[in-house]
């Protein structure tokens, strides 16, 4: 009697196991840009995407973190079981970016300070209003300057053709000979 009982106790314990692990839903979670840190109530789960990860019922904080961008964004979420949960996010940069072109190439650009030559793309610039000067080092070409405005999330394309300088005309060399 006393291992029919013990038996039956184990076979209510080993239901009640499965119902308590069956408690689980599953938790999807993708990102424009992809790469982005996952963070399910201060626990990281990994790098975007996430797919079908299974998570225990309950009402989480969803926290996504972009390091290299410096953009975060949170959200509550209730996973409920045996059901998937899917969040699908766009993260919108807080920089602007700007695609310098010259002709002729490996001017100069500058901008407060040096950004580099062209051509150049600078994805992390904040927004704003600026003079961008281009310089070439052929001193044949002028400098240029224009006012940019940044705006955040949005791409500036610049394309300046250098003027080239007038240059006054050299006397020809006297060729008379001396005697």
């Amino acid at each position: 009697m006393l291992k029919r009982f013990a038996l039956m106790f184990l076979g209510v314990c080993a239901v009640l196991i499965s119902t308590v692990a069956a408690e689980e839903g599953m938790l999807t979670v993708t990102t424009d840009p992809e790469g982005v840190e996952i963070w399910l109530s201060d626990n990281y789960i990994g790098n975007s995407p996430i797919i079908a990860k299974k998570v225990p019922v309950g009402r989480y904080t969803i926290k996504l973190i972009d390091p290299v961008m410096r953009i975060s964004q949170t959200e509550q979420v209730m996973i409920t079981a045996n059901a998937t949960v899917v969040i699908e996010k766009k993260l919108k940069p807080k920089f602007g970016t700007l695609r310098i072109n010259s002709v002729p190439e490996d001017a100069e650009v500058y901008m407060t300070m040096p950004l580099g030559k062209t051509p150049l793309v600078n994805e992390f610039i904040n927004p704003g209003k600026y003079i961008l000067e281009i310089r070439h080092p052929n001193k044949l070409y002028k400098p240029s300057s224009e006012n940019v405005t940044v705006t955040e999330g949005a791409v500036n394309a610049v394309l300046d053709t250098l003027e080239m300088i007038q240059q006054a005309a050299k006397p020809k060399p006297n060729h008379k000979k001396v005697i």
